[in-house]
């Protein structure tokens, strides 16, 4: 068995993932705050590692809001009979998307919408 040695450019990891980053992508930033948590590419800054921490939670608190918010309307659409909104509620309750995983009320969606031709 023969080993491979990956060098890994720290200096270009840290730069990729700052501009992630700076286009607000949360993993980007979540990224960024474990480089200058474990000085990957970048001295360790704990002020700035901080900050980033606080950042990636308030992102993570503004998506579970509008996931929920997504649930409420499209339940209101899969209430009103529309196969397309039964049929994506079933993927919220298949897949846990603002509201906990019911494979049960999902497989009732999915059927529901089969009937009115939403394959």
């Amino acid at each position: 068995m023969e080993l491979e040695l990956i060098l890994i450019d720290r200096e270009k990891v840290f730069e990729l993932y700052h501009k992630a980053a700076d286009l607000g992508n949360i993993y980007g930033i979540y990224n960024l705050e474990y480089c200058y948590k474990n000085g990957i590419g970048i001295d360790i800054n704990k002020r700035k590692e901080f900050k980033l921490y606080q950042k990636v939670a308030d992102l993570e608190d503004e998506t579970v809001i509008e996931m929920e918010l997504e649930l409420i309307l499209t339940k209101k659409r899969a209430d009103l009979g529309n196969a397309n909104g039964m049929n994506n509620l079933g993927i919220c309750y298949q897949n846990g998307i603002g509201t906990d995983i019911d494979n049960k009320k999902a497989f009732e969606l999915f059927q529901k919408a089969a009937k009115l031709e939403n394959v």
